[in-house]
């Protein structure tokens, strides 16, 4: 029962891509619109980085002590 279980999740995420149309700039007429270093590298996006990266650096961490 956990097999089938397991075959149906992996099937289903394999499938999502399908249904999400994921890639739309596949899909779309739309020309992209070429924005500016500056908008891109905000304060915002330099905070979210910096904590991911914290968060990646915690874990390296963290994870080796849970498994004892």
């Amino acid at each position: 029962m956990k097999k089938i279980l397991q075959l149906i999740i992996v099937f289903g995420l394999i499938l999502t891509p399908f249904y999400t149309n994921a890639h739309v700039k596949w899909f779309t007429e739309v020309a992209p619109k070429k924005e500016s270093i500056e908008n891109i590298l905000s304060p915002l996006f330099m905070g979210l980085a910096l904590l991911a990266a914290l968060v990646l650096a915690s874990l390296t961490l963290i994870i080796p002590k849970m498994a004892q």
